[in-house]
């Protein structure tokens, strides 16, 4: 594009170097600027060259196509624009909507950015440095990862006065059930803890002709299992018997 530079443009009509039209004065014999096909073509391609950027077709009937150019290459004005034109930008900010054209800023740190510009979660879980555990399901079975509500967490309950040697008790909790029992033992006293029918734990009191001990047992009964302790010798007293859920 280029202001008109014909010999009878007006010089420096609109500041030093800025040359415009004029109609002419017969009376001052100042002759009407003369147009010619330089200019003609640079104001044509101007204009095609916006029209034709936005993909449309040249058609001499439409006299409308540079607005219809100029509504594809810019986006119109609405209340959504409006309210992300009005916050105050500012650096580490990303904006976010907090209702229907209402919006506002948050914290965006090099973190969020990181995360944000990872291609995979393996990514992901390289950058916060987690390991093979943060890909696999919480529970019991195999290939899982032990839920962080196990017994270690609960309270202990002496339930020693509701319990009798011999019956079969169920752990009715939704998580493993910790058992401690602890007793003192004489004449070789013995007891044998089962979970689900097999024995996993066994106290055996060792005396001497002037003493004896007490011996303790601790074993998990699984959600769901049962469990039982039952005196197979001896004589077994002071029981404390605990239970942990």
């Amino acid at each position: 594009m280029h202001r008109i530079d014909t010999p009878t443009a007006q010089k420096d009509k609109f500041g030093a170097g800025k040359n415009g039209f004029t109609r002419g004065n017969p009376q001052t014999g100042t002759p009407s600027t003369d147009l010619d096909d330089d200019y003609f073509d640079a104001l044509q391609e101007e204009i095609v060259g916006v029209i034709e950027a936005a993909a449309i077709q040249l058609d001499k009937s439409d006299r409308g196509q540079l607005l219809k150019s100029l509504k594809k290459h810019f986006q119109a004005s609405d209340a959504t624009l409006t309210a992300l034109a009005g916050l105050a930008t500012s650096e580490n900010k990303i904006p976010y909507f907090i209702g229907a054209d209402r919006a506002a800023l948050a914290d965006f740190s090099k973190v969020g950015r990181d995360i944000a510009g990872a291609g995979t979660v393996n990514d992901v879980l390289q950058y916060l440095g987690l390991g093979d555990a943060a890909k696999r399901n919480v529970g019991t079975t195999s290939g899982t990862v032990a839920a962080g509500d196990a017994t270690m967490g609960g309270t202990y309950t002496i339930v020693t006065s509701s319990r009798v040697m011999g019956v079969t008790y169920t752990n009715s909790a939704t998580r493993p059930m910790l058992v401690i029992y602890s007793c003192d033992a004489t004449s070789f006293g013995t007891a044998v803890a089962a979970v689900n029918g097999v024995n996993v734990a066994r106290v055996i009191g060792v005396e001497s002709s002037a003493t004896h001990n007490g011996p303790s047992m601790t074993f998990i009964v699984p959600a769901g299992a049962t469990y039982s302790i039952t005196k197979t010798a001896g004589s077994l007293s002071n029981m404390i018997w605990a239970e942990m859920v």
